[in-house]
């Protein structure tokens, strides 16, 4: 009998050009074939960050040097992982079907493994074998027809976070799917144990207050309006605030700000073609368009849910990723990364789309870091530029999140997602150190572990602790972690840990510590 896909699949072309004769979709996957394999790319490429990673893998990695006695726990990396199927490759970086690695670093030594999440949309296409759903920048194979009324399928692909004893991968405004901490099994999809007719969404950036341990969450759905999801547990995982409100913009937002006494949105002028989503002609990336003569629209809510939210306008700034926020009197301090420009995610030649079809790209703007200061009571916002080089993936110790921080860490270098160089920004004595592996070494989100049983002090010259990379080595193909000591960030490692293969980029992890 012939269902209905297999029935729209051999209808679609030509009833596409009947329905809409002036449309097509246009986000459509490219054949694997016109691509050269890993090992026939050139040494020091970046391809292996977009080349699929198909086995799951369990063993003992060779170590170099020693690990810290003090550093024991599990470094968790979340990120996408198979890219191609059946001779069809997706478009961009933004697009594999998630997969969850771990580093357990103990006495006995270090074991690795990794596992994909087994979400609905991997499970139905791992049988069909081939790519049957639209992702963010590829659409569903079929033509206009298989990409009506939009919607994107969840991919559990960008972070991975350990919360009261669970571990959570999470894609973006959708739930996040349950594995199991020790062996990365997926459980399920989970509602965080909340009622699911409340129809809530999570993006991928949850915040944890680094003092009462609240778990901080925020959404985004699009319908009629953009709805925000405002969601905040306490530390023992109890429901605390529960709240949706109509966005001022129809913009789609990946990061947010927390403090002690308030939440902040950077509606950035990212705005959201909806129909010709709703239509199947385009892709949800390639519905967007950025308007920056728009500026960008700060909204700051008080953390306890009281009263209306204050608006600030500044020029346009494009947010992947924030630092950190921290109320001071009745100012809030913001750092981030911003972009004048998207261009590296926004376009057909975007650096997202050129590394995974294996082309050459240029970085035409560059991740600065800066730091909004917003007045609550004169209603007024400063932004200044801290660093104009080319910077993503910001960390700050866990300790000082939301809270008051000294110290910023980041990758540096080379474009959006290549970075070749980690770099510690002192805010307060406006001084960087960092530590360069090197011509075509790519290192990913440099994970603050900090050292246990140590009391951090709010603007301490001293931060003990270590930051832990995942790096790829585009001459060997392979790729390792390492552990750099974040007070000597310029010494270079104190230990690398050896995987035996490739793995593709890996967008966030977490550290898990025992003491």
């Amino acid at each position: 009998m012939m269902n209905r896909r297999k029935f729209l699949k051999l209808s679609a072309g030509s009833a596409g050009s009947l329905i809409l004769p002036s449309c097509s979709a246009k986000s459509l996957s490219i054949p694997s074939s016109d691509l050269p394999d890993l090992n026939k790319q050139p040494l020091g490429s970046h391809f292996g960050l977009a080349t699929s990673l198909r086995e799951e893998f369990t063993y003992k990695p060779k170590i170099k040097s020693k690990i810290p006695t003090e550093l024991k726990g599990i470094i968790y990396r979340n990120g996408p992982g198979l890219f191609d199927r059946n001779g069809s490759r997706k478009l961009s970086l933004l697009d594999g079907d998630g997969m969850v690695q771990a580093y357990h670093i103990r006495e006995g030594g270090v074991k690795y493994l990794n596992r994909f999440t087994k979400t609905q949309k991997y499970m139905d296409e791992q049988a069909a074998g081939e790519f049957q759903y639209a992702t963010w920048s590829t659409q569903a194979p079929g033509g206009v027809l298989f990409n009506l009324f939009g919607g994107i399928k969840n991919q559990a692909g960008v972070s991975v976070f350990h919360n009261n004893g669970k571990l959570y991968a999470f894609d973006e405004s959708s739930l996040p799917y349950e594995l199991d901490p020790e062996t990365l099994n997926t459980i399920g999809l989970s509602h965080l144990e909340l009622d699911p007719d409340l129809n809530i969404v999570y993006n991928a950036h949850p915040k944890t207050d680094g003092g009462n341990g609240d778990w901080c969450h925020f959404g985004n759905s699009f319908g009629r309006n953009t709805i925000l999801h405002i969601t905040i547990f306490d530390s023992l995982g109890k429901l605390k605030f529960q709240r949706k409100v109509e966005s001022s913009r129809y913009v789609y937002l990946h990061d947010w700000f927390v403090t002690e006494k308030h939440l902040v949105f950077n509606l950035h002028p990212a705005h959201v073609n909806i129909l010709g989503f709703l239509s199947g002609q385009r892709s949800l990336i390639d519905s967007m368009e950025w308007n920056p003569d728009q500026g960008n629209l700060i909204m700051v809510f008080n953390r306890d849910g009281r009263g209306d939210p204050i608006f600030l306008e500044t020029e346009a700034s494009w947010m992947w990723h924030s630092l950190n926020a921290y109320d001071f009197d009745d100012t809030i301090i913001a750092d981030f990364v911003g972009y004048q420009n998207p261009n590296h995610f926004l376009g057909e030649e975007s650096n997202l789309r050129m590394i995974t079809q294996g082309e050459l790209f240029e970085n035409h703007y560059k991740g600065e870091i800066r730091r909004y200061v917003l007045d609550l009571v004169k209603k007024s916002i400063k932004q200044t530029l801290v660093d104009s080089e080319q910077n993503e993936f910001p960390i700050v110790n866990p300790s000082h999140s939301c809270h008051e921080h000294r110290f910023g860490y980041f990758v540096s270098g080379g474009t959006v997602s290549t970075g070749s160089r980690v770099e510690k920004v002192d805010f307060k004595a406006e001084k960087t150190t960092s530590f360069d592996f090197g011509q075509g070494l790519y290192c990913g989100e440099a994970i603050f572990a900090p050292k246990p049983r140590f009391l951090y002090e709010t603007g301490s010259v001293n931060e003990p602790g270590w930051l832990l990379t995942q790096v790829y080595n585009g001459h060997t193909r392979k790729t390792f972690m390492a552990i750099l000591d974040a007070d000597q960030l310029e010494d270079g490692p104190v230990c690398t840990i050896h995987n035996t293969h490739h793995v593709p980029i890996s967008f966030h992890g977490w550290w898990k510590g025992v003491s």
